[in-house]
């Protein structure tokens, strides 16, 4: 009898697990799932693995979705790089919450320090803003204090200088009566323009012009970079040829368009070439 009774508990464990594992995804399931990196869509490869200069240190970004309380959990993970190969446990520096399509966390450095990491974070209703925090005391402190917000950031290796690119303002003040009555959009304004609070898209056509600031020795100015004047319709701070900031700090690199191809450039034979001096110079 003992047996019989065993083997319909056993077949009714059987059962149970095989109706869990063909329970179809649903979309909770989907939001709850935990990804890696710091892009609000899709994880991506974003703040996956930076290693600190001494490569003792490994910071990741993770994300997941939380439907209780209608935000999205993003976590700044630091591995030792020893304890890698034994599948050690993480250490959650810090865990930022947010609201909106922004990351939470995003866009991490380390100093030179190899125990200080740079990144910019918002938190719900914060505006995001350049912060450093020390992963072994997990002190937090704010870098800038921009208005309108921080859209990318470089710092120096010893924490000086910060030079932030700046959030472009969006009027809103005839956003009551838009909503009231309804407005037509513009067909050159994105949808995620429209779902980010930036009906006009004003956000993303400034970054042709974008407002950079620096912040040396507890001073702050405004960057001013060439323009039309010196033969250049923009210029800007990018870290895709890498890193724009010198190692001392003292000197920046900056990129720019010309108003006009160069003559030179018209002896381009090759088709990739001639598409980007005809098209995008």
């Amino acid at each position: 009898m003992k047996r019989v009774l065993l083997s319909v508990a056993v077949c009714a464990l059987v059962a149970t697990v095989a109706v869990a594992q063909t329970r179809p995804v649903r979309v909770p399931d989907l939001i709850g799932l935990g990804l890696f990196g710091s892009d609000a869509h899709n994880g991506g490869f974003y703040d996956v693995h930076v290693a600190s200069p001494d490569r003792a240190r490994v910071a990741v970004v993770v994300q997941r979705g939380n439907m209780t309380r209608n935000t999205v959990e993003y976590a700044l993970l630091v591995f030792d790089s020893t304890a890698l190969r034994r599948a050690g446990n993480p250490d959650t520096v810090l865990l930022w919450n947010a609201a909106s399509n922004d990351p939470a966390i995003s866009s991490l450095q380390w100093l030179a320090d190899n125990r200080t990491i740079a990144f910019l974070g918002a938190r719900p209703g914060d505006v995001a803003q350049v912060y450093t925090v020390d992963v072994v005391t997990r002190t937090v402190t704010a870098r800038t204090r921009s208005a309108s917000g921080v859209t990318s950031f470089q710092i120096g290796r010893l924490g000086d200088p910060v030079i932030y690119q700046e959030q472009a303002r969006v009027d809103t003040a005839d956003y009551s009566a838009m909503r009231a009555h309804g407005f037509v959009v513009d067909n050159r304004v994105y949808p995620s323009d429209v779902i980010g609070g930036d009906w006009r898209g004003v956000r993303r056509a400034a970054g042709v012009a974008p407002g950079y600031r620096i912040m040396r020795g507890g001073r702050e100015a405004a960057l001013v970079f060439p323009d039309s004047t010196d033969g250049y319709r923009d210029c800007g701070v990018d870290s895709y040829l890498g890193p724009p900031l010198s190692p001392a700090g003292d000197a920046l690199m900056i990129t720019c368009s010309p108003l006009a191809p160069r003559p030179v450039w018209a002896a381009y034979r090759n088709a990739r070439y001639r598409l980007f001096a005809d098209r995008y110079s």
